[in-house]
């Protein structure tokens, strides 16, 4: 049976989008922000191309004919909620080269593993053996067999993805890449290193989709405007889909509304668009919410990415 894709933004790519306006500063959360670039709020980024909100509002599953979204909250929310997701990687992978010459070999992997490496939505550890550090929640493993097919390189890749603490694999997906081959005096790592990239884009993008982001709201003003956690590091970008719901009693989630991203480096402004009126449980908590913003910690505000997890700069890149 065929396991759901697990086809993230590259946090370069997310970067892309925000500017700062002030003296660099230092993170203050060395987990949001492991790279300790200059922290920019969403009030101070500046977009460098505008998404189309309709479009990032179209991609939310469920939306009716007439335009009134679903509220109904995606299997996502409530899963890996607790903490963040760390992904053990060996970037020594297996690679079957055929007639390949083995000393460029290297230049694959090497790619594939740059472009996880680039990612900070999750935590990436490097691992050369099958007990992993600990911390590690995922093992992220690929294998490529390489053929040299006419003019051109074939590559079969094949990404498994296991729970440590589960011990068990929870998706496995092949991928079927090619390039053409260089001139027969150029060097084949340049392609080599090209497919790799690709490779690795492709298995960044399935993060993606597996994990969309979700975090907490950390403010609110009324029901119309909130403040989550993350931002452009952790793969938000502008325009992005997320719910807002809240934990009712008895761990009941209730979805509330959908709001609008504008993400600073690890803070996003989420501005409402639609709201739940038709649950009499959500009216109630926004009434609320509108009565005293600080209410919002009674209620375990969270918001949860839908649509469309994948930032228009790395859809540019996957399309190239």
């Amino acid at each position: 049976m065929r396991l759901r894709p697990f086809c993230l933004a590259l946090a370069a790519a997310a970067l892309a989008g925000c500017a700062a306006t002030e003296a660099p500063k230092t993170a203050a959360d060395p987990t949001l922000n492991p790279l300790g670039v200059a922290e920019v709020t969403p009030d101070e980024a500046k977009s460098l191309v505008p998404p189309d909100l309709e479009a990032e509002r179209a991609a939310i599953p469920g939306t009716a004919a007439d335009g009134t979204p679903d509220f109904a909250l995606p299997a996502s929310a409530g899963e890996n909620a607790g903490g963040r997701l760390v992904f053990g990687i060996d970037p020594y992978a297996n690679v079957s080269r055929a007639d390949l010459p083995v000393r460029e070999l290297a230049a694959f992997n090497e790619a594939v593993a740059g472009e996880l490496r680039a990612l900070t939505c999750f935590g990436i550890r490097e691992v050369s053996v099958a007990a992993p550090a600990a911390g590690t929640t995922h093992l992220l493993k690929w294998q490529a067999a390489l053929t040299r097919e006419g003019e051109s390189i074939g590559c079969t890749l094949t990404v498994t993805l296991a729970d440590v603490a589960g011990k068990v694999t929870v998706a496995q997906e092949s991928l079927a890449l090619r390039a053409g081959l260089p001139a027969a005096d150029a060097p084949l790592a340049p392609t080599l290193r090209a497919l790799g990239r690709q490779a690795g884009l492709r298995i960044v993008a399935a993060l993606c989709a597996r994990f969309p982001y979700q975090a907490a709201i950390v403010s609110s003003e009324g029901s119309a405007r909130f403040g989550l956690e993350g931002g452009a590091l952790q793969g938000v970008y502008e325009g992005m889909q997320f719910l807002v719901y809240a934990e009712a009693e008895g761990g009941l989630l209730v979805p509330l509304a959908y709001a609008d991203a504008k993400p600073g480096t690890t803070r996003t402004d989420l501005s409402v668009w639609a709201r739940n009126e038709g649950d009499p449980v959500a009216r109630a908590i926004l009434a609320a919410l509108e009565d005293d913003p600080a209410a919002s910690a009674a209620f375990a505000l969270r918001a949860v990415c839908v649509g469309n997890p994948i930032s228009p700069a790395l859809r540019r890149r996957l399309a190239e």
